[in-house]
């Protein structure tokens, strides 16, 4: 194994254990209750049209949403946090890259 595809793999674990210390059943906020707003809604075609309608950040992470609308996670309050988890550790190996590979030597 690659030092870089180490460094890879411990940024999605350590990506992992710290969304997953962020998630809880407590009141929704009011980002995340337009969330879910958005995710019960019946059709595919409803649920385009609250995206257009609300008009907020939501439309910046389509995929986020369309997945909270499917329901992969569930609709819960601790479903719709748990389900920024996997977007997390995109994101966490996604900084691997940016850094040019001589300053991760340093």
């Amino acid at each position: 194994m690659t030092r870089d595809s180490k460094l890879c793999l411990w940024f999605i674990v350590a990506s992992l254990f710290i969304g997953t210390l962020g998630i809880s059943n407590q009141s929704l906020w009011i980002d995340e209750g337009q969330s879910a707003a958005k995710a019960m809604q019946p059709s595919l075609s409803s649920w385009w049209t609250k995206m257009a309608q609300d008009k907020g950040s939501d439309l910046q992470m389509p995929f986020y949403m369309f997945c909270a609308w499917g329901g992969i996670f569930g609709l819960s309050e601790y479903a719709l946090r748990a389900s920024n988890i996997p977007w997390f550790a995109v994101a966490a190996v996604a900084m691997t890259s940016i850094f040019p590979k001589k300053a991760r030597t340093t």
